[in-house]
């Protein structure tokens, strides 16, 4: 699974970072990918790709500004466990 971490930071920050990594991406991620498309939405915010997975202090720092983060947010996606969305989007249970 696609995460952030500082050994891969540099290479994320390239444009096309997940166009060229898409075989490790989730299909639940793609399947929100393909919802903010389709809503023409220009930004999101995906916890395991915007905060480093290896850093507990950056994820702390992340975790306080979640309030603020999310509380200007038009449209919040969230996936139960049991839930994969395909990048068609439609759901299934997995």
């Amino acid at each position: 699974m696609l995460q952030t971490r500082k050994e891969n930071i540099t290479g994320l920050r390239n444009k096309w970072a997940l166009v060229y990594r898409h075989t490790e991406i989730p299909r639940v991620i793609k399947g929100a990918i393909a919802a903010i498309n389709d809503l023409r939405m220009r930004y999101f915010w995906i916890d395991t790709l915007c905060t480093f997975q290896d850093d507990k202090q950056n994820r702390y720092s992340q975790i306080t500004w979640m309030n603020s983060i999310y509380t200007y947010t038009w449209v919040t996606l969230v996936a139960p466990v049991w839930v994969t969305v395909s990048v068609a989007g439609s759901v299934a249970d997995s």
